[in-house]
């Protein structure tokens, strides 16, 4: 719908994180992504190093396709859509990144949630109040929230949670592992 696209996390950022969590983890990634969004995850696709360790599934699944996948994956990181609320009723370990909504209304929940907040002063600027739907005013242009949380940033953060032997949740594939 039209109040996403405020909620973008840009396809060159996923793009880092993907390269570093195979480059430095080994980590196999696959992108997803809705059929009307393959755009993006083609984006995504052009801008990465590690192609030879992601698949790109955007577009191809069906809704019980999706489901599994999120079931089964050791970690998903997403913008404030259906796949954090997915993995936290799973129990997947999950990354949700949130700019003009806030993540105390609709980040993840669980044990295995994270969520990463730009908090600028103008946001959450997405809310019931204004039926969810925004035109973005901010000095640096239409989401410059979600820009503010950058791949590094975000991998920093996934690294401290969920990849180092101190993680606080360790992923479960990573136990035992030499990092």
């Amino acid at each position: 719908s039209e109040n996403f696209r405020e909620r973008r996390w840009p396809p060159r950022y996923f793009a880092a994180v993907a390269d570093l969590l195979a480059e430095q983890y080994g980590m196999h990634v696959i992108l997803t992504g809705l059929s009307d969004e393959s755009h993006l995850v083609q984006e995504t696709w052009r801008s990465l190093k590690s192609v030879n360790m992601v698949s790109n599934l955007g577009g191809q699944l069906s809704f019980s396709d999706y489901f599994s996948l999120i079931a089964v994956a050791d970690l998903v990181v997403s913008a404030d859509t259906a796949a954090v609320h997915l993995a936290s009723a799973l129990n997947t370990p999950v990354v949700g990144l949130y700019g003009p909504n806030t993540p105390q209304l609709y980040g993840p929940w669980g044990e295995n949630g994270l969520a990463l907040y730009a908090n600028l002063d103008c946001s959450p600027c997405i809310t019931n109040f204004n039926s969810k739907l925004n035109t973005c005013r901010h000095p640096r242009g239409g989401g410059a929230c979600m820009r503010e949380l950058s791949a590094e940033m975000v991998f920093s953060a996934i690294e401290r949670t969920y990849l180092i032997p101190s993680a606080p949740h360790r992923l479960a594939r990573l136990v035992g592992a030499v990092t």
